[in-house]
């Protein structure tokens, strides 16, 4: 996964995804309330997903918890969040 904050960009390990946001693992976090873009590629697909997101608090271990922004808004982008999101859900 790419983040971009202002003019930096990062590649990120990103360790639990749901269709509210996503954990991203040892980093270090920017401040609660930092907005960032998000871009991740989807095995399959051939155009990359391409989110807002906010940093919500700090996390128990190194990394940082992020909150999709704005998806009430692209119903198209939702359905393909909720798409990939449940691809790697573990079946009972």
């Amino acid at each position: 996964m790419v983040e971009i904050v202002g003019d930096t960009t990062y590649f990120q390990y990103a360790t639990n995804i749901s269709e509210g946001g996503v954990f991203l693992s040892r980093t270090l976090s920017h401040p609660p309330g930092t907005r960032v873009s998000l871009l991740f590629r989807v095995p399959g697909q051939p155009e990359p997903i391409a989110l807002v997101a906010e940093v919500v608090g700090d996390a128990a271990e190194p990394g940082m918890r992020l909150r999709f922004l704005g998806l009430e808004r692209q119903p198209a982008l939702r359905e393909k969040l909720r798409n990939l999101v449940g691809r790697y859900q573990p079946r009972s």
